[in-house]
Protein backbone atom coordinates (compact mmCIF):
# COMPACT_ATOMS: atom_id res chain seq x y z
CA UNK A 1 0.00 0.00 0.00
CA UNK A 2 1.58 3.32 -1.07
CA UNK A 3 1.17 6.34 0.84
CA UNK A 4 -1.91 8.37 1.06
CA UNK A 5 -2.40 10.89 -1.36
CA UNK A 6 -4.98 14.35 -0.42
CA UNK A 7 -5.99 16.99 -2.09
CA UNK A 8 -5.05 20.06 -2.11
CA UNK A 9 -7.38 21.53 0.13
CA UNK A 10 -6.36 19.13 2.32
CA UNK A 11 -2.78 18.78 2.90
CA UNK A 12 -2.61 22.39 3.25
CA UNK A 13 -4.87 21.75 6.70
CA UNK A 14 -2.67 18.30 7.25
CA UNK A 15 0.75 20.55 6.81
CA UNK A 16 -0.77 23.53 9.23
CA UNK A 17 -0.20 20.07 11.84
CA UNK A 18 3.39 20.91 13.63
CA UNK A 19 5.14 21.02 16.93
CA UNK A 20 1.76 18.24 17.90
CA UNK A 21 1.38 15.09 19.69
CA UNK A 22 -1.94 14.13 19.60
CA UNK A 23 -4.04 15.17 17.69
CA UNK A 24 -8.29 15.12 17.21
CA UNK A 25 -9.74 15.59 13.86
CA UNK A 26 -13.31 16.82 14.13
CA UNK A 27 -15.62 15.70 11.34
CA UNK A 28 -12.84 13.17 9.79
CA UNK A 29 -15.38 11.79 7.08
CA UNK A 30 -13.42 8.73 5.99
CA UNK A 31 -9.82 9.38 7.83
CA UNK A 32 -7.57 10.16 5.18
CA UNK A 33 -6.04 13.70 6.72
CA UNK A 34 -5.72 11.30 10.00
CA UNK A 35 -3.74 8.81 8.49
CA UNK A 36 -1.79 11.35 6.23
CA UNK A 37 -0.85 12.97 9.71
CA UNK A 38 0.58 9.70 10.86
CA UNK A 39 2.09 8.65 8.30
CA UNK A 40 3.92 11.86 7.76
CA UNK A 41 4.74 11.89 11.09
CA UNK A 42 3.35 15.08 12.25
CA UNK A 43 2.00 13.67 15.54
CA UNK A 44 2.22 10.81 17.77
CA UNK A 45 -1.58 9.68 17.57
CA UNK A 46 -5.04 10.52 16.26
CA UNK A 47 -8.61 10.07 17.39
CA UNK A 48 -10.76 10.58 14.21
CA UNK A 49 -14.05 11.69 14.72
CA UNK A 50 -17.35 11.90 12.93
CA UNK A 51 -20.85 12.40 13.32
CA UNK A 52 -22.37 9.93 10.89
CA UNK A 53 -21.60 6.19 11.42
CA UNK A 54 -21.16 5.76 7.47
CA UNK A 55 -17.62 7.78 7.77
CA UNK A 56 -16.90 6.42 10.98
CA UNK A 57 -16.98 2.62 9.24
CA UNK A 58 -15.12 3.63 6.55
CA UNK A 59 -12.65 5.54 8.41
CA UNK A 60 -12.29 2.35 10.59
CA UNK A 61 -11.52 0.51 7.30
CA UNK A 62 -9.24 2.49 5.74
CA UNK A 63 -7.36 2.81 9.25
CA UNK A 64 -6.81 -0.60 8.97
CA UNK A 65 -5.61 -1.03 5.25
CA UNK A 66 -3.33 1.68 5.89
CA UNK A 67 -2.16 -0.66 8.82
CA UNK A 68 -2.64 2.60 11.36
CA UNK A 69 -5.02 0.74 14.08
CA UNK A 70 -2.07 1.11 16.53
CA UNK A 71 -2.08 5.24 16.24
CA UNK A 72 -5.16 6.14 14.80
CA UNK A 73 -8.41 5.74 17.01
CA UNK A 74 -11.59 6.06 15.61
CA UNK A 75 -15.10 7.43 17.54
CA UNK A 76 -18.35 7.92 16.75
CA UNK A 77 -19.15 11.68 18.18
CA UNK A 78 -21.27 15.22 17.66
CA UNK A 79 -17.45 17.66 17.64
CA UNK A 80 -16.29 17.33 21.10
CA UNK A 81 -18.80 15.24 22.54
CA UNK A 82 -16.85 11.71 23.10
CA UNK A 83 -12.95 13.77 23.96
CA UNK A 84 -11.63 14.27 27.36
CA UNK A 85 -9.97 16.68 29.15
CA UNK A 86 -6.21 16.55 28.15
CA UNK A 87 -6.47 13.93 25.65
CA UNK A 88 -5.19 15.79 22.64
CA UNK A 89 -2.66 19.26 22.17
CA UNK A 90 -4.29 20.35 18.46
CA UNK A 91 -8.14 20.27 17.44
CA UNK A 92 -8.38 20.03 13.48
CA UNK A 93 -11.65 21.44 12.51
CA UNK A 94 -12.10 20.78 8.28
CA UNK A 95 -14.38 21.31 6.02
CA UNK A 96 -17.51 22.83 7.98
CA UNK A 97 -18.78 26.13 7.53
CA UNK A 98 -17.79 29.07 9.99
CA UNK A 99 -21.02 28.83 12.43
CA UNK A 100 -20.49 25.49 12.56
CA UNK A 101 -17.09 25.28 13.37
CA UNK A 102 -17.56 28.11 16.07
CA UNK A 103 -20.17 26.28 17.09
CA UNK A 104 -18.39 23.16 18.05
CA UNK A 105 -15.57 25.15 19.43
CA UNK A 106 -17.94 26.59 22.17
CA UNK A 107 -19.68 22.98 22.95
CA UNK A 108 -17.33 22.21 25.63
CA UNK A 109 -14.70 24.94 26.37
CA UNK A 110 -13.19 22.64 28.66
CA UNK A 111 -11.84 20.62 26.23
CA UNK A 112 -10.47 23.95 24.08
CA UNK A 113 -8.88 25.55 27.17
CA UNK A 114 -6.59 22.69 27.44
CA UNK A 115 -5.53 22.21 23.54
CA UNK A 116 -2.41 24.40 22.45
CA UNK A 117 -3.15 24.40 19.21
CA UNK A 118 -6.65 25.06 16.51
CA UNK A 119 -6.11 24.04 13.06
CA UNK A 120 -9.42 25.15 11.54
CA UNK A 121 -10.32 25.37 7.47
CA UNK A 122 -13.85 26.85 7.24
CA UNK A 123 -15.48 26.98 4.07
CA UNK A 124 -17.52 29.83 4.51
CA UNK A 125 -18.09 32.73 7.20
CA UNK A 126 -14.46 32.64 7.90
CA UNK A 127 -14.99 36.20 9.72
CA UNK A 128 -17.12 34.55 12.71
CA UNK A 129 -14.04 32.11 13.40
CA UNK A 130 -11.39 34.33 13.37
CA UNK A 131 -13.24 37.12 15.56
CA UNK A 132 -14.65 34.12 18.07
CA UNK A 133 -10.86 32.68 18.36
CA UNK A 134 -10.06 36.40 19.83
CA UNK A 135 -12.85 35.66 22.77
CA UNK A 136 -11.30 32.41 23.49
CA UNK A 137 -7.73 33.50 23.68
CA UNK A 138 -6.46 31.86 20.65
CA UNK A 139 -3.92 33.78 18.43
CA UNK A 140 -4.03 32.92 14.69
CA UNK A 141 -0.56 32.61 14.02
CA UNK A 142 -0.19 31.37 10.56
CA UNK A 143 -2.39 31.34 7.63
CA UNK A 144 -2.84 29.32 3.97
CA UNK A 145 -4.66 29.09 1.10
CA UNK A 146 -5.11 27.64 -1.88
CA UNK A 147 -7.16 27.18 -5.10
CA UNK A 148 -8.22 23.55 -5.43
CA UNK A 149 -10.73 22.78 -8.09
CA UNK A 150 -11.51 26.08 -8.98
CA UNK A 151 -12.74 26.66 -5.42
CA UNK A 152 -10.49 29.02 -2.70
CA UNK A 153 -10.04 27.30 0.74
CA UNK A 154 -8.06 28.82 3.71
CA UNK A 155 -6.27 27.51 6.38
CA UNK A 156 -5.55 28.75 9.88
CA UNK A 157 -3.57 27.38 12.87
CA UNK A 158 -4.05 29.29 16.01
CA UNK A 159 -2.24 29.27 19.57
CA UNK A 160 -3.80 29.19 23.09
CA UNK A 161 -2.44 32.27 24.45
CA UNK A 162 -5.52 32.17 26.64
CA UNK A 163 -3.55 33.05 29.85
CA UNK A 164 -1.14 35.49 28.48
CA UNK A 165 -4.45 37.26 26.94
CA UNK A 166 -6.68 37.43 30.86
CA UNK A 167 -3.32 38.33 32.29
CA UNK A 168 -3.36 41.68 29.99
CA UNK A 169 -7.23 41.83 30.28
CA UNK A 170 -7.73 41.66 26.45
CA UNK A 171 -10.04 38.68 25.94
CA UNK A 172 -13.39 39.54 24.91
CA UNK A 173 -16.16 37.83 26.09
CA UNK A 174 -19.52 36.19 23.89
CA UNK A 175 -20.02 35.59 20.43
CA UNK A 176 -19.04 36.76 17.21
CA UNK A 177 -20.64 39.93 15.72
CA UNK A 178 -23.10 39.98 12.88
CA UNK A 179 -22.36 40.74 9.29
CA UNK A 180 -21.94 44.49 9.61
CA UNK A 181 -18.47 46.21 10.37
CA UNK A 182 -16.39 43.08 9.33
CA UNK A 183 -12.56 44.44 9.28
CA UNK A 184 -10.73 43.30 6.74
CA UNK A 185 -8.31 41.28 8.49
CA UNK A 186 -11.38 39.05 9.87
CA UNK A 187 -12.66 39.11 6.45
CA UNK A 188 -9.51 38.09 4.68
CA UNK A 189 -7.02 37.29 6.75
CA UNK A 190 -4.24 39.82 9.18
CA UNK A 191 -1.40 36.37 8.43
CA UNK A 192 -2.45 36.24 4.64
CA UNK A 193 -2.78 40.09 3.91
CA UNK A 194 0.69 41.24 5.28
CA UNK A 195 2.43 38.47 3.79
CA UNK A 196 0.89 38.94 0.27
CA UNK A 197 -0.32 35.40 -0.35
CA UNK A 198 -0.54 34.97 -3.80
CA UNK A 199 -3.93 32.56 -3.81
CA UNK A 200 -5.45 35.90 -1.71
CA UNK A 201 -4.57 38.48 -4.38
CA UNK A 202 -6.06 36.14 -6.74
CA UNK A 203 -9.20 35.47 -4.97
CA UNK A 204 -9.42 39.49 -4.17
CA UNK A 205 -9.72 40.45 -7.78
CA UNK A 206 -11.44 37.23 -8.60
CA UNK A 207 -14.18 38.12 -5.81
CA UNK A 208 -14.54 41.93 -6.46
CA UNK A 209 -15.27 41.16 -10.31
CA UNK A 210 -18.05 39.00 -9.24
CA UNK A 211 -19.85 41.07 -6.71
CA UNK A 212 -19.55 44.07 -8.76
CA UNK A 213 -21.59 42.23 -11.01
CA UNK A 214 -24.14 41.16 -8.16
CA UNK A 215 -24.18 44.74 -7.30
CA UNK A 216 -25.28 46.09 -10.58
CA UNK A 217 -27.79 43.05 -10.71
CA UNK A 218 -29.41 43.80 -7.69
CA UNK A 219 -29.29 47.49 -7.63
CA UNK A 220 -30.86 47.15 -11.33
CA UNK A 221 -33.49 44.81 -9.64
CA UNK A 222 -34.42 47.85 -6.80
CA UNK A 223 -35.14 49.96 -8.96
CA UNK A 224 -37.86 47.94 -10.15
CA UNK A 225 -39.75 48.01 -7.00
CA UNK A 226 -37.78 44.98 -5.03
CA UNK A 227 -38.03 44.61 -1.27
CA UNK A 228 -36.34 45.80 1.76
CA UNK A 229 -34.55 42.42 1.20
CA UNK A 230 -32.96 43.40 -2.00
CA UNK A 231 -31.69 46.59 0.18
CA UNK A 232 -30.28 44.74 2.77
CA UNK A 233 -28.44 42.96 0.27
CA UNK A 234 -27.28 45.84 -1.67
CA UNK A 235 -25.64 47.20 1.66
CA UNK A 236 -23.74 44.20 1.96
CA UNK A 237 -22.14 43.77 -0.93
CA UNK A 238 -21.40 47.11 -0.71
CA UNK A 239 -19.60 46.71 2.38
CA UNK A 240 -18.02 43.59 0.88
CA UNK A 241 -16.51 45.67 -2.22
CA UNK A 242 -15.11 47.77 0.38
CA UNK A 243 -13.29 44.95 2.31
CA UNK A 244 -11.88 43.85 -1.34
CA UNK A 245 -10.06 47.20 -2.03
CA UNK A 246 -8.96 47.79 1.33
CA UNK A 247 -7.51 44.42 1.01
CA UNK A 248 -5.98 45.07 -2.30
CA UNK A 249 -3.95 47.87 -1.19
CA UNK A 250 -2.20 45.54 0.67
CA UNK A 251 -0.91 44.32 -2.91
CA UNK A 252 -0.49 47.45 -4.14
CA UNK A 253 -3.56 47.19 -6.25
Amino acid sequence: MGKIELSKRLAMVAGLVTDSKSVADIGCDHAYTSIYIMENKLADKVIAMDVNKGPVEIAKKNIKLYGMDDCIEVRLSDGTEKLSENEVDTLLISGMGGALTVRILSMRPEIIARCKYLVLSPQSELFLVREYLRTIGFKIIKEDMVKDEEKYYVGIKALNTYNECRNNNICVNGNSSNNENISVFDRFGEYLLLNRNDVLKEYLIYSLNQNEDILLQLESAYKKGESDSVRRRIKEIKELINNIKEGMKYYGM
